[in-house]
C-alpha cells in the first residue's frame, strides 16, 4: 500500500536540507583588470581607466552587466578591491558595482599587490574595509571576500584574520562573509573546519595548473577538485575556475579554439569538463575566471567600447556552455539569464539528459535555449529530463510550465519556466512571479487529482510531486516496466 505520509515526511525532510543546502545561488564570473588583479595602485577593471567619473562608469557597469546577464546567463560579480582603489577611486568606482547590484549581486574581494604579500599596513586594510562595509553592509546583495588566495599565511594565522575581520564588522552577516582556503585557497577543509568561522561561506579556487597537464581525463580533475573541497562542499563558492576560451600558447604549446563540447583531448579540455561537471554534482555557485578581462586568452567574454557603447561577444561557445553547464538552478535574482527569468539564454546547464534538479531554462537545453515560455517540457526546476529524480520533465510533475503529471499539475517557478518564474528568487518565488495558473502572490503552484488548488512555495509542490512521482512508479511496476 501507498503511504502518503511517509512519502510526506521523506519530501519534507529533503526540502528542509539537501535541496538548499548549497550555494548555487551564485552564477557568477570574474570581471578584471588587464593587467591582473594584484596591483599595489589603483584596480582599474576592464573597460574603466583613470578618466571615468561615476557616471561613466555607472554607465560602462551597466552595458557590462547587462551582457553578462543576457550572453552568458549570469546574476553575480565577483570585483576587486585594494586599499589604493577605495581611498583614491571608490567615488568612480562605486558605479560600476552600483550597476552591477541593480541588475544582481556582487562579490567585493581584497587582492594584495603581488600575491605573496600581506597588506603591507593593517591600519589601512581594516580602513579600506571599513568604507567598503559602511557602504554595502546593508545590501543583502553585496559579499564580502576578506582575501584573495592568501597563500602567505599559515593556517592558523588566518583563522586569526578571519576572526579579527568578523569581530571588526559584527553587523556583516556570516552568511554574506566569504574566506578562502589556505594557500591558493586550495584547502577548503583547514578554514571549514575552525568553529570560529561558522556560518560563513568558503571559497576554493581551482586551475588546470594546480594539477598535471598529463591529466586528459576528467575524472582526474574531479578528484583533485574533491581534494581541495572535502566535506565543506555545501558551503564553499568556486570563485575563480577557467580554461582557454580563444587561441593561445602554455608552456611553448600553440592551442587553437578549444572545443568542449567533445570528449577531451588534451588536459585543458578534461580539466574545464571535469571541473563543470563536479561544480554541477555539488551544486555548488562558482564564478568563472574571467568572465571579461581584456587580453585574456581565459577571457569568456572580449569588448569593445565603454560608457553606453560597450559591446561584450563570446568567443568559444562551447566553453560557455560548459560554464552553463556548472550552474545549476536557483539564484537570487530568478532562473534563467532573462531580465525577467524568462529567456532562458543560460539554457540548458546540462544539456539534454541531465536529472534532478538540472535545467535552468531553455526548450533544449544545451547551449543557450530559449527558454521557460518554449515549451511544457522546458526551463522550470529541472529542465528537460527533470522532475523529483525522475526523467521527462513536463511527465514528472515538476519541470516545466505546465509540468503534467496525468491529471494533476505542478509548476515550479510558472510562467518564468526558467527556474524561478518571472524574476523569483529562490525556491517559491520570493519575487512574487506569476505562476502557471495565475496566482501572482506565489511562485509555485500544484492541483491534485481532486481539483483542490494548492498554492504554495518549492516544499509543497516537492511533496506532491514526490507524491505523484511514487503513485506512477508504483503503477508501472505492476504494468512489469
Amino acid at each position: 500500500m501507498f503511504r502518503t505520509g511517509a512519502l510526506l515526511s521523506i519530501a519534507i525532510s529533503l526540502s528542509a536540507t539537501r535541496a538548499w543546502a548549497t550555494t548555487n545561488q551564485f552564477r557568477g564570473v570574474n570581471w578584471a583588470d588587464s593587467r591582473d588583479n594584484f596591483q599595489s595602485g589603483v584596480v582599474y577593471v576592464s573597460g574603466l581607466s583613470s578618466s571615468d567619473t561615476y557616471s561613466s562608469a555607472l554607465a560602462t557597469g551597466t552595458g557590462v552587466m547587462t551582457q553578462f546577464v543576457s550572453q552568458l546567463g549570469a546574476n553575480a560579480v565577483r570585483m576587486p578591491i585594494n586599499e589604493a582603489t577605495v581611498s583614491g577611486y571608490w567615488g568612480t568606482y562605486t558605479g560600476a558595482i552600483d550597476a552591477v547590484l541593480s541588475k544582481g549581486s556582487v562579490v567585493l574581494c581584497y587582492w594584495d599587490s603581488a600575491k605573496t604579500n600581506k597588506p603591507p599596513d593593517m591600519n589601512a586594510f581594516w580602513k579600506m574595509w571599513q568604507t567598503v562595509v559602511d557602504k554595502y553592509g546593508v545590501n543583502n546583495n553585496a559579499y564580502f571576500e576578506v582575501f584573495n588566495e592568501p597563500n602567505m599565511y599559515s593556517t592558523s594565522d588566518l583563522i586569526s584574520l578571519y576572526s579579527s575581520w568578523l569581530t571588526q564588522f559584527p553587523t556583516v552577516p556570516k552568511s554574506r562573509v566569504i574566506l578562502d582556503g589556505t594557500g591558493d585557497a586550495q584547502n577548503v577543509p583547514n578554514i571549514g573546519s575552525a568553529s570560529a568561522l561558522n556560518g560563513c561561506l568558503l571559497a576554493v579556487h581551482d586551475y588546470s595548473f594546480f594539477g598535471s597537464n598529463t591529466w586528459t581525463s576528467e575524472s582526474q580533475w574531479v578528484s583533485q577538485f574533491k581534494g581541495e573541497v572535502g566535506n565543506y562542499a555545501d558551503r564553499t563558492v568556486c570563485t575563480e575556475w577557467g580554461g582557454p576560451m580563444s587561441p593561445g600558447s602554455k608552456n611553448g604549446v600553440s592551442y587553437g579554439s578549444l572545443d568542449y563540447s567533445q570528449s577531451p583531448t588534451n588536459y585543458f579540455e578534461a580539466y574545464i569538463r571535469g571541473a563543470s561537471s563536479q561544480l554541477r554534482a555539488w551544486n555548488m555557485g562558482s564564478f568563472y575566471w574571467a568572465g571579461l578581462k581584456d587580453g585574456d586568452w581565459y577571457s569568456m567574454t572580449t569588448r569593445s567600447g565603454t560608457g553606453s557603447n560597450v559591446a561584450l561577444s563570446v568567443p568559444n561557445p562551447s566553453g560557455l556552455a560548459q560554464l552553463q553547464n556548472a550552474w545549476t538552478s536557483g539564484g537570487a535574482t530568478g532562473g534563467g539569464a532573462g531580465s525577467a527569468g524568462q529567456t532562458g539564454h543560460a539554457g540548458g546547464a546540462g544539456g539534454t539528459t541531465q536529472t534532478g534538479v538540472g535545467g535552468i531554462g531553455g526548450a533544449t537545453l544545451g547551449s543557450g535555449g530559449t527558454g521557460g515560455l518554449a515549451g511544457a517540457s522546458s526551463g522550470g526546476y529541472g529542465g528537460s529530463s527533470a522532475g523529483a529524480g525522475q526523467t521527462g520533465g513536463a511527465s514528472d510533475g515538476i519541470g516545466g510550465t505546465t509540468a503534467s503529471a496525468g491529471g494533476r499539475q505542478g509548476s515550479f517557478g510558472g510562467t518564468g519556466g526558467t527556474g524561478m518564474g518571472s524574476g523569483g528568487s529562490g525556491p517559491g518565488g520570493n519575487s512574487s512571479p506569476t505562476n502557471a495558473e495565475g496566482d501572482s502572490s506565489k511562485g509555485c503552484s500544484c492541483t491534485t487529482a481532486g481539483g483542490n488548488r494548492h498554492p504554495a512555495g518549492g516544499p509543497t509542490c516537492l511533496i506532491f510531486a514526490a507524491i505523484f512521482a511514487a503513485r506512477r512508479r508504483k503503477s508501472h511496476q505492476a504494468r512489469g516496466r
